[in-house]
C-alpha cells in the first residue's frame, strides 16, 4: 500500500463562503475527499480533513499539484501549515 503524502504550498481562507482552500503538491499516492491527513506545525499536531479535490490538468495520481477544500484542526493562522508535509492515515 502506498503512503499518501502531500505538501501544502499555499492556504487561503474564503470567509464569505466559509471555505479554506489549499494548493498542494502531491508527493505520493492519491488524495481523495474524506481523507484525514496529519502533520506537525511548531511541535504541535495538526489535522487536515479533505472536503474536496481538484487536480490540475485532470491528474488523479501522484506527482501533481492540486487544490483541496479543507478543514484545518489545530492550526492558527491557517498559513502556518504552508510548507508542511502531511500524511494521510
Amino acid at each position: 500500500m502506498t503512503t499518501i503524502m502531500f505538501r501544502v504550498l499555499h492556504v487561503q481562507r474564503l470567509p464569505t463562503l466559509g471555505l479554506t482552500i489549499a494548493a498542494v503538491e502531491i508527493l505520493s499516492g492519491v488524495v481523495e475527499p474524506g481523507a484525514r491527513a496529519y502533520g506537525t506545525v511548531s511541535g504541535r499536531p495538526v489535522e487536515i480533513l479533505v472536503r474536496s479535490v481538484a487536480l490540475e490538468g485532470g491528474r488523479s495520481h501522484l506527482d501533481g499539484t492540486g487544490t483541496l477544500q479543507i478543514e484545518l484542526i489545530g492550526a492558527e493562522p491557517p498559513e502556518a501549515v504552508e510548507g508542511v508535509v502531511f500524511e494521510v492515515r
